[in-house]
């Protein structure tokens, strides 16, 4: 059963076990993005008997797996008949909008990204990416999280 958006609120969440379609950022489920590409672009009004009719810009993790990008391109050129698609990485998108707005960008820089899984560092020279010496760690927010409340119960349990 895959559930997106307003459905998720239509469902009795303590019945079922929730599951991601990714793992470490990468998309492992190709039936559950199917699903949810249906219900993204039937709300956007965008579909027209499961076919789109303009180009997509798709984002992608660091270091996407190539298997899994041709998994997501045959999905969507076979299923929803798009005529061109692109990727990128989110974070050299919001790279080159932020060196936009300073009066003088420099084109160099640090891009930190983390999520909730892993964090990629990607050091910008000159407007260029260094993909060489892009690096990506296994640890995100959910590791944190998890690393904080353990702090706390190991804190609160010793005051009983």
């Amino acid at each position: 059963m895959h559930l997106v958006g307003d459905e998720i609120n239509e469902f009795d969440r303590g019945k079922v076990q929730m599951r991601s379609m990714f793992d470490k950022n990468v998309v492992y489920h190709i039936q559950s993005l199917e699903h949810m590409l249906d219900y993204t672009f039937s709300h956007l009004g965008l579909s027209n008997d499961h076919s789109i009719e303009y180009p997509l810009l798709m984002t992608e993790a660091m270091c996407n797996p190539n298997f899994t990008r041709q998994q997501v391109s045959e999905l969507l050129f076979e299923c929803y008949e798009i005529p061109a698609l692109s990727y990128c990485v989110d974070s050299l998108l919001a790279f080159h909008y932020n060196q936009s707005l300073l009066p003088h960008p420099t084109g160099s820089g640090l891009i930190i990204n983390s999520s909730h899984s892993t964090t990629h560092m990607i050091p910008i020279l000159s407007h260029q990416p260094q993909l060489p010496l892009a690096k990506r760690l296994n640890i995100g927010g959910l590791h944190h999280t998890d690393l904080l409340t353990k702090s706390l119960q190991l804190k609160y349990s010793q005051h009983k």
